[in-house]
């Protein structure tokens, strides 16, 4: 494999290109984004943390600069020199105020994988609706931030879709995707 051409670099995320002999008389260019200083990525680097708080799901809105809209999401960070677990009940906290205990980490999962070199995992948390800090959680956002957490009954999730959309916002596909299992599971499709 040819080596990667930097395109262009920030703090988190390097564009780039590279060029791969297909066969002894083609090759291809492929363009994508990398986290900066991996060659491949070989671990987890971001978690996405699809937690419950008595029997509704805790999701985040919040504007992505990205699409220039609010986005509705699972909470969700970058992995860092921490665990997974330790990463998402770090993000939990941080973006909904909730704690809870992680009952399950997927292994890595790539998203994107023609495009990105993001490799995540899922994290399943309970939060137990009956600690004193999960009555009122308190965020703990860093700088400008502006996160509304939002808890949502499985069975809404369809509803509560299609409502952000007419007002214009935009559903992060693994919040799609879990609804559309879930639909799949339920036979309401």
């Amino acid at each position: 494999m040819n080596k990667r051409n930097i395109l262009g670099q920030g703090n988190f995320l390097q564009v780039c290109s590279q060029t791969t002999k297909t066969d002894e008389n083609s090759k291809e260019t492929f363009e994508f984004v990398a986290r900066p200083n991996e060659e491949f990525c070989t671990k987890v680097r971001a978690v996405v943390v699809i937690a419950t708080v008595g029997n509704k799901l805790i999701l985040i809105e919040q504007k992505r600069h990205a699409v220039k809209n609010r986005v509705l999401e699972f909470p969700a960070g970058l992995v860092d020199d921490l665990d997974p677990e330790t990463c998402a009940l770090h993000e939990l906290k941080e973006e909904t105020g909730y704690t809870g205990v992680v009952t399950r980490v997927t292994g890595m999962v790539s998203y994107a994988s023609k495009r990105t070199g993001g490799v995540t995992a899922y994290a399943f948390v309970k939060c137990d609706p009956n600690l004193e800090k999960n009555k009122n959680p308190i965020q703990e956002l860093e700088g400008d931030e502006f996160i509304q957490a939002r808890l949502i009954k499985p069975e809404n999730l369809r509803e509560t879709i299609n409502e952000f959309k007419k007002g214009g916002g935009i559903i992060d596909y693994n919040v799609e995707h879990f609804c559309l299992g879930l639909e799949m599971n339920l036979k309401v499709w």
